[in-house]
């Protein structure tokens, strides 16, 4: 997609390092050496964890994890006291009163990600798009306007118009605009348990 919009030179990838800061200290983090050295956590919990993780890397098919909920699909891989110490405050911090309802198809993706960016057991690389985020949304934007299309920000819609399931447009206030098609991003219900 980076070459189609013309941005690819502008994507680094560096080696990267990671850690953890657990009770005031950083601790290393991203290998099975770093795992088995933190203080944080049981030997079983350890393993629980390193498990997961490792077959989460392995996974292909996300569909089975779209309905889960995170929060239970990790306890029940890791256990309480690995999502305890690992997990609760990075879901409490990014999401808050959303924490608890999130697909696990979309926190095992991270997982993956992360676990495929190694190139050896000890070493792995990330990307970075100079500018962040903001390049591609603007050569998004650049290339779905070079198209035809339109974005419009700061316009909330109040629903998606649907006939049985086909898409017809939006309704924004009262008034409705029709669209051939409608790209949504908001949350998806929450999942069960």
């Amino acid at each position: 997609m980076l070459n189609e919009l013309g941005i690819a030179g502008q994507m680094h990838w560096v080696e990267t390092k990671m850690g953890y800061f657990y009770r005031g200290t950083l601790h290393p983090w991203g290998n099975p050496v770093a795992l088995l050295r933190f203080p944080g956590l049981s030997l079983t919990a350890k393993l629980r964890y390193g498990v997961h993780a490792f077959l989460s890397t392995k996974r292909n098919d996300w569909r089975p994890l779209d309905h889960l909920e995170a929060t239970s699909w990790i306890k029940r891989w890791v256990g309480e006291e690995a999502f305890e110490v690992l997990w609760r405050k990075l879901f409490d911090y990014k999401f808050y009163d959303y924490a608890y309802g999130l697909s696990a198809a979309w926190i095992w993706s991270r997982i993956r990600r992360i676990g495929r960016s190694r190139y050896d057991l000890f070493r792995e690389k990330l990307g970075y798009l100079e500018g962040g985020s903001n390049t591609l949304l603007q050569a998004l934007k650049a290339d779905i306007e070079k198209h035809g299309g339109e974005v419009r920000l700061s316009a909330p819609v109040s629903r998606v118009v649907m006939e049985g399931s086909v898409v017809k447009g939006i309704q924004r206030g009262d008034t409705f605009h029709a669209f051939d098609k409608v790209i949504s991003t908001i949350p998806l219900p929450t999942c069960r348990a």
